[in-house]
């Protein structure tokens, strides 16, 4: 069995670092997704994500993943000068000339732009298309697997905002994990990645969580995103009494959740 194809059945998606020969990325290229900049994310089993253009202001790029073979990835590239192409569209950028390149994922592949210089591109393999990707690799704005994280939340009751934690965060990597979050006059929220006895199941959106509880939509809004799927478990709890400051609200994280579900 080869290398690739063993690792594409876990990790079938590549996210591409596109820079110059010192690794930094391009400064300009600019993806026609807008979740994507300078770091295409290419996916194997999604058609839709198998292509990605994109536009400096000097040159237009089309990238696309073609194939796989052994321990290596099949790339092709489409490039131009921006004058020439014109408006950045998938018809515009298909009339361009395609080169294809194979090259094996953690490598570097180096090809010459004309009027800038080569370009370097390596490649890592995933196992999900990510939320967020950060122009700089190292920094980190998808979660972790199992990684459940509350940051700076704002909690809406239907359209009000009843409460802003601006600033706060809290984080469990455990998949049996819990975050606490108290907000006064709500209750406290028991919320986890692994369904707990009597609550709720939600709905992750990248930065945003929803649920109904008792008839009444409530939505979190974070500042950075959840979790890498898109269940959640909720539960409130009225009755919840806190002492001195705890009263003006309050978030904890958890390893184990003692109220998880049996199953």
């Amino acid at each position: 069995m080869s290398l690739f194809r063993h690792a594409c059945v876990n990790f079938p998606n590549l996210l591409l670092t596109i820079g110059n020969l010192e690794a930094k990325p391009l400064i300009g290229l600019l993806p026609s997704w807008s979740r994507w900049d300078r770091r295409p994310a290419l996916s194997l089993g999604d058609e839709k994500f198998r292509r990605c253009d994109s536009m400096s202001s000097d040159h237009t790029y089309g990238f696309r993943l073609l194939a796989e073979d052994n321990d290596r990835v099949q790339i092709g590239l489409r490039m131009g000068f921006a004058a020439d192409v014109g408006s950045l569209t998938r018809e515009n950028v298909d009339k361009l000339p395609e080169k294809q390149y194979w090259f094996r994922p953690g490598e570097k592949l180096e090809i010459d732009v004309p009027g800038t210089g080569p370009m370097v591109i390596t490649g890592e393999l995933m196992d999900h298309m990510p939320a967020l990707i950060a122009n700089d690799p190292s920094e980190q704005l998808d979660p972790k697997t199992d990684e459940l994280r509350f940051v700076s939340p704002v909690l809406l009751r239907g359209k009000t905002v009843v409460f802003d934690f601006q600033g706060a965060s809290a984080i469990t990597d455990r998949k049996q994990g819990e975050i606490e979050f108290y907000a006064p006059g709500e209750g406290l929220f028991h919320i986890s990645l692994s369904p707990l006895s009597g609550a709720a199941e939600g709905r992750i959106t990248t930065s945003r969580v929803s649920v109904v509880l008792e008839g009444q939509s409530y939505v979190f809004l974070l500042a950075a995103p959840v979790a890498r799927g898109e269940h959640i478990w909720i539960l409130r709890d009225t009755s919840f009494q806190p002492s001195g400051d705890l009263r003006r609200g309050f978030m904890k994280s958890f390893e184990q959740s003692h109220l998880l579900a049996r199953p």
